[in-house]
């Protein structure tokens, strides 16, 4: 871990499901699990690893114009889960990847 002063503990684990070319680049689908919750962790370390997300305009600006021109960056939470704030019950939720998304891996 780096740390730079005053600067907080950000941890994910990353592990690629499966790649496929867009637009004439590769791209991998990537499971990220946030071992802490930061700011626009995901993002941000995905980027610093080299592997910024597609369609993201703030931190990807080094990828190729057609994968920035994604029209959003291509992060979806799958599945969720936390305590309730209120009962302390882990409550969770799961979802199937966009469209727009799910087509890019078809």
């Amino acid at each position: 871990d780096k740390n730079t002063f005053g600067a907080k503990i950000a941890r994910l684990r990353a592990e690629p499901i499966r790649s496929t070319f867009f637009r004439g680049h590769e791209i991998t689908c990537v499971d990220f699990e946030l071992e802490t919750g930061r700011s626009h962790q995901i993002r941000v370390q995905a980027a610093a690893m080299g592997h910024p997300l597609v369609g993201d305009p703030k931190y990807g600006q080094e990828l190729a114009p057609p994968l920035r021109a994604f029209p959003r960056p291509a992060l979806h939470s799958h599945f969720i889960s936390f305590p309730h704030p209120m009962s302390g019950e882990i409550v969770k939720f799961e979802d199937q990847l966009p469209d727009e998304m799910a087509g890019l891996f078809t």
